[in-house]
């Protein structure tokens, strides 16, 4: 023992002296003999600290504690330790417990409290703090020993002086934790509403709001803190107040909370305190706002009368500043309501319209206060401002239910207020129009409150309106039974009640009623007065005319009490009109005018005023007085639920929306047209007038379905009126039902067969369907058209009594600029009486300005010829007629223009073509003085002077596209013409630009392929050109310059397969039928019928083509028409020769030889002398004539010269001839072509015919011969001397004769190796794979070969094969077979093999 105290105090002094590693040392040589050894560990714990061991120094003060915890000093040492670490926390919980251990000391009791609260208050949060705060309050473990501290002496102050302070005034430390308190909470709603709104599936941000308000809020300490602050003794009145207001506060956030929620008895609790606090604030005049707010808010009144005026004026006194405190005080004054008003009153500073100013200062507060809506809604409803007050109590209604679904509540007396406000203020607005909703609210004031009489005098008011006299005089007797005598509205109830009497009874006794009344209005001058005198003169009428001086006299007295009262005016008015003798129209039209002047309500007057403007036509009087009239009657609220009902059958404005129909129809506003016409229909379903009026104006927006409803149903309507069907039938011509359209308006014809308009709208349709077709390529049917177009548009000629001609004419002259067009020739029975009607209508001097134009004068019989030139007569006579619009006169010069030009295209040298061009450009000019803004006058322009005035026709085209720069067609012809002058760049642009206004617009396309054909870019040309043939849009020259190419394109493809040539053949014959006379076409068209197989076709159309080219070499005797002419004649002599026509064949080879000049060595008449030898030696010989053969063959060969390859073609027929001949000249035969190898050893075909010989004779040697030939060529040699590989099949085949199928497949190995994309040679080489039973490399050299191409039959063939090596190297085939069968379903092996694959599949 004696140790341990040495070393202990040892350790005391060391620790004096700062020596910490001694006093340690020292503590932990006791702590060895004596573990238990309390100040040892305290000793070492606080050396520890100060070496900064500070686990050997928390572990030293733990055990000390642990042995004594009722000792302060390890606490004291473990609270510095905690400092030192800044563990906070455990300080805290440290200082606590020496704070309780200090219960007898309340000195070091304060001393552990303050340094606990200074902590909580550096270094913790607010709830931290406020848990500190609470140890001074009431309750708090230590509150009895500080509350043994003595009062401060503040002359003194000690460490402690403010503990004293709090612990003998608490109420700074209560209003302390109320801030702290009042913060948190705000922060944690605010953090915890925006960690939720991240949530999948939250809840809308109120319902969100109002679960983390209830969650906080009802788990709040700040009711309880409220309390004590207002019950606390030294708290003044100020704070008190305070509280109490925030404890109200509290109670109303909480209340709020709880909306919705499931806890109906916590509810109802919040609640009644709440409602309690609001009433003490009101019943003390406590200056709370909010208070005063929620009560006014809260109260259930059906009349603000109920909401105790004296509250009222309280609340303005109490709270001047605010918006509802002006309501208020301006409604007080308003109304004339309190002591300090009546004061004002007698200043003299108080009027009505102040007040209302007022009022309206206020106005902001109707946004949160239902009573101030209510005071507005009913300060409206008196000034007459019915939709306002409407607005108004719709907006009151949606806060209250705001309010009862919030707070609970059930306010049934302030609905029925509101829905006294709505009901009466949609009567004051019509009556009618809104009478279903009106009637609604109505009734359900009614039935709570059945004495209300503003709402059973709006209940009559709407009965009357729809004609129910006898529920409103029920409604009304019920009024005059409710209403006292001193009422203000006692009058109105017994005028009313008398004026209804009268309706149903007809009785004049009930006149004594309403003259009782009227001497009863004390004031002479009133609108009451005035009223009434009214009601009383309409009875006088409505019983005859015996009383109509009666009616007058009080009309009179009407206009005397109020100069202001319209239907006085109206009523008067129609006295002048109808009872007055004579009709005085001038004085009614004036009292209607001063009626709608005062009241545009006033209809009848409205009416009969628009009526009198349209007689006298001024048109734009009728639109504005029947848009103030629609103004005027349709007062519409602008809020869901409250729409008005149009559907009155009894309306009296369907003139009104009529005239503003036709207006906005005439303006082309189509969609507010669409609604007039529609209110219209929807009064008067049975309008007809109104149904055509509708369709005409869905028509012209575009929207035809609906438009040929609206025609439909006025048919139905109107079955004898024929309008109906003729818009029908515009509007099947508008949409491109031509047909229809034809038929629809030939069956008004058989009922009016000289209607102008209808025959004119026939005729157009017939044009449009004729181009339509002619578009299409149906030229035979487009004929039919145009000429029936013209039959119509000459009925119109001389139907037309108004002398309005000028289209009738228009249309026969478009229609007969298109008939020429179609070149077909119509049957002269029926053309030929056409155009005799037609040049017997025309006028004598029609022709006078062109006389050399017009071939048909001298003519016996007019034909078809004479089309152009009766077109251009039409349009002369077209241009003499007088044209109101310059516009129509322009266009008749245009089109004469244009008709002339294309009489010239005809025929550019005939007589007066010179004359025709000078008129072409004098029209035109003229055309565009006229109308300088039509863009296709430029454009024509542009078009007459495209090659000899360029920077003209540029200007032209550009002043076009200023005018409309979206036209393509303007694009396109732009383009053309710097693509005719060398301009590539801006050819390229201009084109492009057409391309993407109209993509399918066929020229732009056309003129693309000729700019890229003019760059050498042939691919690319007709690519072009293939993909423009499939528009709509016909192009004669397009279809013309397509075939072309298509045809040489497969002249240099050596491809035998006709297939490509099938789109070029329909294109081309729709050309010819369009071009009868074009020589080159029909030329064109019989080559392609030729390569197609249709020679009978081709024959037909070589001899037009060599007739077209005898005429024309017989006018000109040209020698490029004589070149034509002979290679025509050629080529229909080797067609007749396919054809085993010799003779004919002979006779067109003799036409040609005979059309070539002997002395013409050119290489183009050498070959065509060439070709007709050869192939008139060869109809000799079919014909048995061996020496005209012979002599034939000669000539060939003399024609030939030095060219070999001619002369091989000579001697290979020769051979064949001689072969055929007998035996006996096959060796002659022969000898002539082995003469013919010597000169030339590449000719292939002379090789070909020597092998074909050798193995038709079998001679080897012969064979061996002619194939050594060939295979000492180099393979691409061959290639390129026989393309179509007609060699490699012969040696192929002879290969095959000698069983020597090894060497067959070597030589078509060869042939794929120098064309390995050659698919002929691969599918050749195939076949004999598969004779080999080589299928897998069958199937291999089949992968690479194309599965379509333009040649279907070749397809078939290739799929066939592919199909029958698959199905014998057992892996299927099945699908091959069944696509070469639809590729070629006429060739036999593709159903063979489909028919062996099957087999095998079934026998498998």
């Amino acid at each position: 023992m004696s140790i341990t105290k040495v070393k202990l105090k040892a350790a005391r002094e060391a620790l004096s002296r700062q020596d910490y590693p001694t006093a340690r040392d020292a503590a932990q040589q006791v702590l060895e003999y004596e573990p238990n050894d309390y100040h040892a560990h305290v000793f070492l714990g606080l050396a520890s600290l100060e070496l900064a061991d500070f686990v050997a120094c928390e572990q030293a003060y733990k055990k000390a504690i642990e042995l004594k915890p009722e000792v302060t000093l390890a606490w004291q040492g473990l609270t510095k330790f905690c400092e030192r670490t800044e563990r906070w926390d455990d300080c805290v919980v440290s200082l606590e417990k020496q704070a309780i251990l200090y219960q007898f000391d309340a000195a070091k009791c304060a001393e552990a409290i303050q340094k606990l609260i200074e902590i909580r208050r550096n270094h913790g949060t607010r709830v931290q703090l406020a848990q500190a705060l609470k140890l001074l309050l009431h309750g708090s473990p230590i509150f009895e020993a500080l509350s043994d501290l003595p009062l401060p002496d503040h002359t003194k102050p000690s460490p402690i002086t403010s503990m004293q302070d709090a612990i003998h005034n608490t109420l700074p430390v209560l209003q302390e934790l109320v801030t702290l308190y009042e913060d948190e909470e705000q922060e944690v709603i605010k953090k915890e509403i925006a960690k939720r709104r991240t949530r999948l599936g939250a809840p809308s941000l109120d319902q969100l709001a109002r679960e983390v308000k209830y969650a906080v809020l009802s788990k709040s300490e700040l009711p309880t803190l409220y309390d004590e602050v207002a019950a606390h003794p030294n708290a003044s009145e100020d704070v008190r107040r305070a509280a109490e207001g925030k404890l109200l506060r509290y109670r109303l956030e909480l209340l709020e909370s709880l909306a919705g929620s499931a806890n109906p008895g916590l509810r109802e609790k919040v609640w009644t305190a709440l409602d309690e606090s609001i009433k003490g604030v009101v019943l003390l005049g406590i200056p709370d706002e909010v208070a005063w707010g929620l009560h006014f808010q809260w109260a259930d009144s059906q009349s603000i009368e109920g909401y105790n005026i004296a509250l009222l004026q309280q609340y303005a006194t109490l709270f001047s500043s605010s918006k509802l405190s002006q309501v208020f005080a301006g409604y007080l004054s308003y109304s004339k309501i309190g002591t300090s008003v009546e004061e004002t009153q007698k200043s003299g500073e108080v009027t009505i319209d102040s007040a209302l100013n007022t009022i309206f200062e206020g106005q902001e507060a109707t946004n949160e206060f239902t009573i101030a809506c209510r005071i507005l809604a009913e300060v409206y409803s008196k000034e007459k401002d019915f939709p306002s007050a409407v607005k108004m109590a719709k907006q009151g209604m949606h806060i209250l239910q705001q309010q009862e679904a919030l707070y609970g509540l059930n306010l049934r007396g302030t609905v029925l207020g509101f829905y006294s406000i709505l009901g009466t203020s949609l009567v004051g607005i019509s009556p009618l129009r809104y009478r279903t909703k009106s009637l609604s609210l109505l009734s359900d004031v009614l039935q709570q409150m059945p004495d209300d009489i503003p709402c059973l005098l709006a209940k009559a008011r709407v009965l009357q309106a729809i004609g129910n006299w006898e529920d409103t005089t029920v409604t009304l007797e019920h009024a005059v039974k409710c209403t006292p005598p001193e009422s203000p509205l006692h009058l109105l109830v017994q005028e009313e009640s008398a004026w209804s009497r009268f309706h149903v009874s007809r009785n004049i006794t009930e006149l004594t009623t309403l003259e009782s009344v009227l001497s009863s209005y004390k004031s002479q001058q009133s609108d009451e007065r005035a009223r009434c005198s009214w009601r009383i003169a309409e009875c006088y009428r409505t019983l005859g005319d015996d009383y109509s001086a009666d009616a007058y006299r009080f009309y009179i007295a009407s206009l005397k009490a109020s100069s202001t009262f319209a239907p006085a005016f109206t009523s008067l008015g129609i006295h002048y009109l109808i009872a007055s003798e004579p009709p005085d129209r001038a004085r009614a039209l004036k009292c209607f005018q001063k009626a709608f002047e005062l009241d545009s309500r006033e209809t009848y007057a409205a009416e009969q005023l628009a009526t009198g403007f349209a007689n006298e036509g001024a048109w734009s009087l009728v639109e504005v007085v029947a848009r103030r009239t629609i103004q005027g009657n349709n007062v519409e609220v602008d809020l869901p639920g409250f729409e008005a009902e149009d559907d009155d059958p009894h309306s009296t404005l369907t003139w009104a929306w009529k005239a503003v129909g036709a207006v906005e129809l005439t303006n082309k506003k189509y969609s507010t047209a669409i609604t007039a016409f529609q209110k219209v229909l929807r009064s008067q379903p049975l309008d007809d007038s109104s149904w055509l009026f509708l369709g005409e104006t869905y028509q012209k927006a575009g929207r035809f379905t609906a438009a040929l409803n609206a025609f439909t149903r006025a048919q139905e309507l109107a079955p004898n009126s024929w309008i109906p069907s003729y818009n029908i039938g515009l509007l099947k011509r508008q949409t491109s039902e031509y047909v229809e359209s034809i038929v629809c308006l030939q069956s008004i014809l058989d009922l009016r067969p000289t209607e102008f308009g209808v025959l004119v709208a026939q005729a157009q349709a017939c044009l449009e369907l004729g181009c339509s077709e002619f578009n299409s390529g149906i030229f035979a049917r487009a004929t039919t058209t145009f000429i029936e177009g013209i039959r119509a548009a000459l009925l119109a000629t001389t139907t037309d009594a108004a002398g309005l001609r000028g289209p009738s004419w228009k249309l026969i002259g478009d229609a007969l600029v298109m008939l020429a067009r179609t070149s077909i020739v119509p049957s002269p029975s029926i053309i030929t009486p056409i155009f005799a009607d037609l040049v017997s209508k025309l006028p004598s001097n029609s022709t006078d300005r062109l006389r050399g134009v017009y071939s048909y004068l001298g003519a016996g019989v007019i034909s078809f010829v004479h089309t152009t030139e009766l077109a251009v007569a039409v349009y002369s006579h077209r241009v003499s007629l007088d044209h109101s619009e310059t516009s129509v006169s322009a266009s008749a010069h245009f089109d004469l223009a244009t008709s002339l030009i294309c009489w010239l295209k005809e025929s550019p040298g005939r007589n007066g073509a010179e004359v025709a061009k000078e008129f072409i450009s004098t029209s035109i000019l003229q055309a565009l003085r006229l109308d300088p803004t039509n863009d296709l006058y430029w454009v024509t322009f542009g078009n007459h002077a495209f090659s000899d005035q360029p920077k003209v026709a540029q200007h032209a085209f550009i002043k076009a596209l200023e005018i409309n720069p979206k036209s393509a067609t303007t694009w396109t012809t732009l383009g053309l013409l710097y693509l005719h002058h060398g301009d590539m760049e801006l050819a390229g642009e201009a084109l492009r630009k057409a391309q993407v206004l109209d993509p399918d617009y066929r020229l732009a396309w056309v003129a693309q392929a000729l700019m890229e054909e003019s760059s050498s870019n042939f691919a690319r040309s007709s690519a072009l050109i293939e993909h423009s043939l499939g528009m709509k849009l016909n192009s004669a020259c397009s279809d013309l310059w397509y075939a072309s190419k298509a045809y040489a394109s497969q002249n240099a493809s050596h491809d035998g397969s006709s297939d490509a040539l099938l789109p070029a053949f329909f294109a081309l014959g729709r050309y010819v039928v369009q071009n009868p006379k074009d020589a080159y076409g029909l030329h064109l068209y019989g080559l392609l019928c030729e390569r197609l197989g249709h020679l009978t076709e081709a024959v037909s159309s070589l001899n037009r083509a060599i007739a077209i080219l005898e005429m024309a070499y017989e006018e000109s005797e040209s020698q490029e028409v004589e070149t034509q002419f002979a290679t025509a004649s050629g080529n229909l002599a080797r067609i007749k020769l396919a054809l085993s026509d010799y003779q004919g064949a002979i006779d067109a080879y003799s036409n040609a030889l005979g059309l070539l000049s002997e002395e013409d060595n050119s290489p183009t008449t050498l070959l065509l002398r060439f070709q007709s030898s050869l192939g008139s030696a060869l109809a000799h010989f079919k014909l048995g004539d061996l020496t005209s053969t012979m002599s034939s063959i000669e000539t060939a060969i003399q024609s030939a010269g030095d060219d070999l390859r001619l002369r091989g073609l000579v001697n290979v027929l020769h051979s064949q001839i001689l072969w055929k001949s007998g035996d006996e000249y096959r060796e002659h035969a022969i000898s002539g072509l082995l003469e013919h190898v010597a000169e030339d050893v590449e000719n292939l075909r002379v090789m070909q015919t020597l092998v074909t010989m050798g193995i038709l004779t079998e001679d080897e040697s012969l064979i061996d011969a002619a194939i050594s030939e060939i295979i000492n060529l180099p393979l691409d040699k061959r290639q390129l001397l026989d393309p179509r590989g007609h060699i490699n099949y012969l040696l192929i085949q002879n290969q095959l004769g000698q069983n020597n199928t090894a060497g067959a497949i070597l030589t078509a190995q060869r042939a794929v190796k120098v064309e390995p994309t050659n698919d002929t040679m691969r599918q050749n080489m195939a076949s004999l794979e598969v004779q080999n039973k080589s299928f897998g490399t069958a199937l291999s050299m089949l992968a690479g070969v194309r599965d379509v191409t333009d040649n279907a039959a070749y397809s078939a063939d290739s799929f066939t094969l592919h199909a029958a090596a698959s199905a014998l190297s057992r892996s299927g085939g099945h699908s091959m077979a069944q696509k070469a069968v639809m590729l070629a379903p006429w060739k036999l092996q593709p159903w063979l093999a489909l028919a062996y694959i099957r087999s095998l599949g079934e026998s498998g």
